[in-house]
């Protein structure tokens, strides 16, 4: 639309290009070090469920037979295979609720829901909106210039609800006379460094200019910092494993010890 009102195709297709592309890498970038911990849990629960459910009762009747005296993690983990034991089916439940809604298309819904109970997924998927709206509103702007139609074409663009809520917000204030860095200020949704941007923009006449390098900026935050997630994540994941590995030999084969030593006193 904008480059046929323009009679100009070319720079429309090739902001077009620009701003898929971009949210393309970020998104996939986001859920590759988003899903590496899924899975990880999505393997090590059942694994560690099939423990408690069916190897650690065995165990038990060992040391109730020896009448063992069990050390407090020993205890703990025993209390949790049993809790497993008796309420399995109950906790087989959500598991069976989360993939059955995944199929009938609620998983997107779902995550995204999650997603803004976690605050650093929260403050990355904020920016992945910012930077796409702000790239898509400076193409518009430097091709039609009227900030008022820029914004209305930009709210097609962006998918999430919230930041489309407070495009329309913007959209408002600018039919009223507000400039548009102050309109960012009063919508809750937008950044601060947006409404900074924008107030440079408009005191030095290139608002196109001034939002496409906060979309650079948002750009590199994000491939930044996914990164550092990602290394977080993983680095994590193995020590808790380890970590939860280690008290589980220790607690379970440390009290067979002792009743070996019993046997041979025997």
């Amino acid at each position: 639309k904008t480059g046929e009102e323009s009679e100009d195709l070319l720079p429309a297709l090739e902001l077009l290009e620009n701003v898929i592309k971009c949210e393309k890498t970020s998104r996939k970038l986001i859920r590759e070090n988003i899903i590496y911990p899924v899975i990880v849990c999505f393997i090590a629960l059942p694994l560690f469920t099939l423990i408690f459910q069916f190897v650690l009762p065995q165990i038990k009747v060992i040391f109730e037979d020896f009448h063992t005296p069990l050390f407090v993690g020993t205890r703990i983990i025993i209390h949790i295979s049993d809790f497993i034991s008796n309420n399995f089916l109950l906790l087989l439940l959500p598991v069976i609720l989360f993939i059955a809604a995944v199929k009938i298309g609620f998983g997107e819904i779902i995550f995204k829901k999650l997603f803004y109970f976690i605050p650093f997924i929260k403050r990355t998927y904020s920016k992945l909106n910012e930077m796409i709206f702000c790239r898509v509103l400076s193409g518009l702007l430097k091709n039609r210039g009227a900030v008022k139609e820029s914004l209305e074409l930009a709210k097609g663009v962006v998918k999430d609800r919230r930041y489309r809520e407070g495009i329309q917000a913007l959209i408002g204030s600018v039919e009223r006379g507000v400039s548009l860095s102050q309109a960012v200020v009063k919508a809750d949704v937008f950044s601060k460094n947006l409404a900074w941007i924008c107030r440079v923009g408009e005191e030095r006449e290139n608002l196109p200019d001034s939002l496409l390098w906060l979309a650079e900026y948002d750009e590199i935050w994000i491939n930044n910092r996914m990164k550092y997630y990602s290394l977080v994540f993983e680095n994590a994941a193995i020590i808790i494993i380890g970590l939860f590995v280690g008290l589980f030999v220790i607690s379970m084969y440390f009290p067979l010890f002792q009743i070996l030593s019993a046997v041979d006193r025997m």
